[in-house]
């Protein structure tokens, strides 16, 4: 179990900054108690200070899967990472080839899921290999047509495509899985004389801990649906 506190100007950290402190919940109350805590595995990410303890600083941003390797004298990796987004839906219009037509002539297509974007920090030591999987957003649907002679027909344009799952490792032990947005529906008519109708969005993206993720010390500062290219981006 990690705990996060605020540290104040000091010994640690000259301007302040946050003291990471790890250890087992050994009497499964879902707190780390002081008696709890690992003193060896306590950290400090400090506020732009000269101080021994402060790390040093960079970042680096991928837009495709790859590897990077941490470097020497960095403890501490804070990522964003956003997940792939599903696509829209296609657009059915009715009777586009009759000018003269009156009856209901648009289904749109529903919009596509979300992706997440997760924020977070991981305890690292120096040389660990975080490896991840940068999934690719779902299609988009180009609009399509149906020209008929009346209401009673029966047509669904296509679907968005689910994007694809992306990943986040370190040392082959998964840490992090993101599940794609889903496309949305596309347009359709039901055969019913009801005309066009619109799709149902397709359902927004989620993310899950992996199956090895308490080999590493990683916590989760916030989660949100977006849609955007994926990316995953580190700091140091």
């Amino acid at each position: 179990m990690i705990k996060t506190i605020d540290e104040p100007a000091g010994e640690n950290c000259e301007n302040g900054g946050l003291k990471i402190e790890v250890g087992i919940d050994s009497n499964i109350n879902g707190v780390l108690d002081n008696d709890e805590i690992d003193l060896n595995q306590t950290q400090f990410i400090c506020n732009m200070s000269s101080n021994a303890n402060s790390i040093s600083h960079g970042s680096h941003t991928f837009t495709e899967s790859d590897s990077f390797v941490v470097p020497d004298g960095v403890n501490t990796i804070f990522f964003e990472f956003l997940g792939a987004s599903g696509g829209d839906g296609a657009d059915l219009t009715f009777n586009a080839c009759n000018p003269n037509n009156t009856w209901p002539s648009r289904g749109d297509g529903g919009d596509s899921g979300t992706g997440v974007k997760v924020t977070g920090m991981i305890i690292v030591e120096s040389g660990d290999v975080l490896t991840f999987t940068v999934g690719v957003n779902g299609l988009d649907m180009p609009t399509e047509d149906v020209c008929a002679s009346n209401l009673y027909v029966t047509n669904y344009a296509s679907d968005g495509t689910q994007g694809s799952l992306s990943n986040l490792s370190v040392n082959n032990n998964e840490l992090l899985n993101f599940t794609a947005g889903f496309g949305g529906m596309g347009g359709f008519m039901t055969g019913n004389g009801s005309g066009p109708q619109d799709g149902q969005s397709g359902s927004n993206g989620f993310h899950t801990l992996g199956n090895l993720y308490s080999n590493y010390g990683i916590i989760i500062l916030s989660s949100e649906n977006l849609k955007s290219s994926p990316y995953v981006s580190f700091k140091y």
